[in-house]
């Protein structure tokens, strides 16, 4: 099989996965019936991913190559002027919501998974994860590492739950819920900045 061709059916492998993911759920993704859908044999299927766990972190890959650059340094924080800020973040979910909603699911999906496989999520979200700690590094230099990490790590999280809400149903998007959501990050980000920390006791690794 030529080297475009491989590449076109895994992409559709993926694109299925993400679609399956959206409509029965992470704990129902099925190779069996994938493959069926696809009209290729299992014994194919996973000579592309030798293992279920290897094709959903190749998903989890393929999905987070899409969103990424979305998840990274929050710019809209950095603007002092709030409106231009909220402007700045209510933009990118447009962008977000519109284009890549079966990745977002998978994504929030994978992370929040009994068995999603979170060190390789960890790998491959490195570099928007040292993006992020660097942010708040710069926010306040005496910031741990152990707290950089958990801030980096609830900033995504938090990010891709309220778009996960939106995109299921659960919760109706206006411009009134981007700015409520808008304003517990502005004004953590805020309190961030001006909390001495060093008043209060916590791991140091």
């Amino acid at each position: 099989m030529g080297r475009r061709k491989i590449v076109n059916l895994e992409q559709k492998i993926f694109v299925a996965v993400l679609r399956m993911n959206a409509k029965e759920g992470f704990s129902n993704i099925s190779t069996k019936s994938m493959a069926k859908k696809l009209h290729v044999s299992e014994p194919v299927f996973f000579s592309h991913f030798l293992t279920k766990q290897g094709l959903l972190n190749a998903t989890f890959d393929y999905a987070w190559k899409q969103i990424f650059p979305n998840f990274g340094i929050p710019t809209s924080l950095m603007e002092s002027d709030f409106d231009k800020g909220f402007k700045i973040y209510q933009t990118k979910n447009d962008v977000i919501l519109a284009k890549w909603p079966n990745e977002i699911l998978f994504v929030h999906d994978f992370l929040n998974a009994s068995h999603g496989d979170i060190a390789h999520a960890d790998q491959t979200m490195k570099e928007t994860m040292d993006m992020l700690k660097g942010f708040f590094a710069a926010a306040d230099p005496q910031l741990s590492p152990y707290d950089l990490d958990i801030l980096a790590r609830h900033t995504l999280k938090l990010s891709l739950g309220y778009l996960v809400e939106i995109i299921r149903g659960n919760l109706v998007r206006s411009q009134r819920s981007d700015a409520l959501y808008y304003t517990l990050r502005h004004n953590g980000y805020l309190a961030l900045r001006q909390t001495n920390l060093s008043l209060y006791k916590g791991p140091e690794k």
